[in-house]
């Protein structure tokens, strides 16, 4: 909880310190340098407590609904942001409906692509390096993503071609269908290093008889594995004039 207040405080540092640089006119170049560094500490922090608050929820959370639990996470920041743009529209637009309509389209496609995320990423890091692991590869990622106006705005300047914005997503998109084809399946499983996670008797007894059958399915792979060794050194003993 110390940990989670910290990054907190953080954030309403960065935050209200971007509030206080002056503008271009007034201190020239320093103005942008002093707001990416706002930015960029503002971003640490948010990556932190995020990673933080999905792996408290994915370690506390039932294995059976650890899925759940943990969307809510990125469900709550897409309704902030679709509540918030909500009233920007009822102030600012004239056709209402279709508007705010579009953006809820827009938000629940967005919370199915990574409603799962907060439940996901913890799973992929054993227990004892859970949370140095993936707050620096979600601090990265983040430093990485923040690139993308910067990016595309130069590409856009460099062909002349105003779809480049699409072709980056496109491939970026390519990327994740990849990373997310070849991940393996953490659903319904213990995380990596902790013991498995009930929400009631019923289901505790269910994972217990699960573990001793996949308990049985190891020591039949591993018989399976020393009866092929056996055979191997049993052929290379033949091939040898002074091995019995």
């Amino acid at each position: 909880m110390a940990c989670e207040r910290r990054q907190a405080d953080r954030i309403a540092l960065s935050t209200f310190a971007i509030g206080l640089i002056p503008s271009y006119a007034t201190i020239g170049i320093w103005a942008p340098i002093l707001l990416l560094l706002a930015k960029m500490a503002q971003g640490f922090s948010v990556g932190g407590e995020y990673t933080g608050a999905s792996i408290f929820v994915a370690e506390y959370a039932p294995d059976r609904k650890r899925g759940i639990l943990g969307s809510w996470l990125d469900f709550g920041s897409i309704a902030g942001f679709v509540f918030g743009a909500g009233v920007v529209v009822l102030i600012n637009s004239g056709k209402l409906g279709l508007s705010f309509s579009g953006l809820l389209m827009l938000a629940v496609l967005l919370n199915f692509f990574i409603g799962v995320m907060a439940s996901t990423l913890p799973a992929m890091f054993p227990t004892h390096i859970r949370y140095s692991a993936l707050a620096s590869a979600f601090n990265i990622s983040v430093l990485i993503a923040g690139l993308t106006p910067t990016i595309v705005a130069w590409l856009v300047e460099s062909t002349h071609n105003l779809y480049m914005p699409a072709y980056y997503l496109m491939v970026i998109a390519v990327v994740g269908l990849i990373t997310g084809v070849t991940m393996k399946e953490t659903a319904n499983k213990p995380l990596r290093g902790a013991a498995p996670a009930a929400s009631d008797i019923e289901e505790a007894h269910e994972l217990l008889q699960e573990h001793h059958d996949n308990i049985e399915q190891k020591i039949e792979d591993i018989d399976a594995q020393i009866a092929e060794l056996e055979a191997k050194r049993e052929h290379l003993v033949q091939q040898h004039p002074r091995i019995e």
